[in-house]
């Protein structure tokens, strides 16, 4: 039963990596790059930003 156990865990670990290596290489989630906004992008996201804001209802 303990002999199972550590396969088991040692199989959980090496998904886990692979899960990370393809989220870094993929570039998802936490490993994902940071994208620079022109001006022109920067105002509609703020404008975008600003009208969500003004949509959202109030919360008590």
């Amino acid at each position: 039963m303990p002999k199972m156990l550590i396969i088991i865990l040692a199989v959980v670990i090496l998904f886990a990596g692979g899960g990370v290596t393809i989220m870094q290489q993929m570039e998802l989630g936490p490993f994902e790059q940071e994208v620079e906004l022109t001006p022109e992008e920067k105002a509609v996201a703020a404008k975008e930003a600003a009208r969500k804001k003004l949509l959202e209802p109030p919360r008590y």
